[in-house]
């Protein structure tokens, strides 16, 4: 497995000579239309890893993962239509200066500064089947909103994640830079992607979130799957937020701190919006800008799997004395080991490798590098994510 930055750990099953082999998904090829410089047709895969010589799917390929979550979903007779919201920063390659100042949330004369990049972003992901919904200049410095066009069962993951490298591949092409990490500077705006689901009937094509009988429009399974994710909130922070400067975001305002739901309130760390049929979905809040979109989707999938199955009662809404989310990586990861449903969900494979890699390779440097610096602690951190 490797760290943020190729560093090198081998769990027990994986030996130093190679028993692993990458295996592509060939329903998945598609182009890359801004590779080959001009010259050259590029495509690629979305792919998943295996075991040799038997090429069986590892249970810890976070693309297996969600994939699996999705047919259990999809056993059930449901289907997910789902979509992140991606927010990013750019920066000048050469200063690390932000591309634009002041707090122009929406501002066309602001958005008209980068629009050669963004209009570009926006057509040559499209050609490689990766549609975007909503583009636009967010609070923040530098900082873009990108909201994911939703998507059905897998090709959701699929397609945030061909969101997140063709930026990185384009932004260089233009000479920018790109960063998701949650906090470069504790006085700026924190970076988040946070993840929008519907459950739909998958015969009748019903959204069976949405019950127009009730006061507030939402049915049981609703109920039960919100009751799901507030008894997970600790392994969903783990894997919605996976990097130690993601807890530099959470309880922060209008940002994820107590464990709560509410309607419509940005302040809640699951925001439902009951809109009509079509649009009654839940938002998961946690998820920051480094959040694997393959783990995220599992994850919250998994979680309100398990409110449905055992009909999870929903706590009410805006509870003021909601306890609080981990607030710390580590502490979230020994959330995530505690959870038996969490752990039998997304495999035990999984879950040691992932907090196996998160400790050696994040947490543990860390600590040591900067024990009692907290300033140098943050700078070694944006160096590490970048």
């Amino acid at each position: 497995m490797l760290g943020q930055r190729s560093e090198m750990m081998f769990p027990k099953e994986v030996t130093k000579t190679g028993n692993m082999a990458i295996l592509p998904d060939l329903d998945t090829l598609h182009p890359l239309p801004w590779a080959g410089n001009g010259k050259f047709t590029v495509a690629e895969f979305y792919c998943e890893t295996a075991w040799l010589p038997s090429l069986k799917y590892q249970e810890a390929c976070p693309r297996y993962i969600a994939k699996r979550q999705w047919q259990r979903l999809q056993v059930m007779g449901y289907d997910s239509f789902s979509g992140f919201e991606m927010e990013f920063m750019l920066k000048n390659r050469q200063t690390k200066a932000p591309l634009f100042d002041g707090l122009d949330f929406c501002m066309n004369r602001t958005f008209r500064r980068v629009e050669p990049f963004l209009f570009e972003l926006d057509s040559q992901l499209f050609e490689s089947g990766v549609e975007i919904g909503e583009l636009l200049i967010e609070h923040c410095p530098g900082m873009i909103e990108c909201v994911m066009k939703p998507q059905w069962g897998i090709k959701c993951p699929d397609s945030t994640f061909g969101f997140v490298q063709g930026v990185f591949e384009m932004a260089e092409q233009h000479d920018l830079l790109v960063t998701f990490v949650s906090k470069s500077k504790m006085t700026e705006a924190s970076i988040g992607s946070h993840f929008n689901l519907s459950l739909w009937n998958n015969e009748a094509k019903v959204n069976v979130f949405h019950d127009a009988t009730q006061a507030d429009c939402l049915s049981d399974t609703a109920r039960y799957w919100i009751g799901g994710l507030m008894k997970h909130a600790g392994a969903l922070t783990a894997l919605c937020s996976p990097t130690v400067n993601c807890y530099r975001r959470l309880f922060q305002t209008r940002t994820p701190g107590k464990c709560f739901w509410g309607i419509d309130n940005r302040y809640a760390k699951f925001r439902v919006k009951n809109y009509n049929m079509k649009n009654t979905y839940i938002e998961n809040r946690i998820p920051s800008g480094k959040c694997n979109p393959y783990l995220g989707y599992a994850a919250t999938l998994a979680a309100g799997i398990d409110g449905i199955v055992n009909k999870i009662k929903c706590p009410p809404p805006n509870d003021p004395t909601a306890p609080d989310l981990p607030s710390s990586l580590a502490a979230a990861l020994d959330a995530l080991k505690q959870d038996d449903v969490m752990v039998s969900a997304l495999s035990k494979q999984f879950v040691d490798w992932f907090i196996q890699l998160k400790m050696d390779t994040e947490i543990k440097p860390l600590q040591e590098a900067a024990p009692n610096d907290d300033e140098k602690r943050l700078q070694l951190e944006v160096e590490l994510y970048a």
